[in-house]
């Protein structure tokens, strides 16, 4: 899905509580995505949302 729709339009999440951040975030690593889209879902975008500075 995150090649369908591009990994700028994805927001890094957790199923918590039911999951931990950390292991939903291990499991985004193992998606053999590049860093640069493991860096927009895990931070990037929501910063671009937010109106943050990196």
């Amino acid at each position: 899905m995150i090649k369908e729709f591009g990994a700028e339009r994805v927001l890094f999440g957790s199923d918590c509580p039911w999951d931990t951040p950390e292991h939903t975030f291990r499991f985004l690593q193992k998606l053999h995505l590049s860093g640069e889209e493991t860096d927009l879902i895990a931070y990037k975008n929501a910063c671009r949302l937010l109106g943050r500075a990196e």
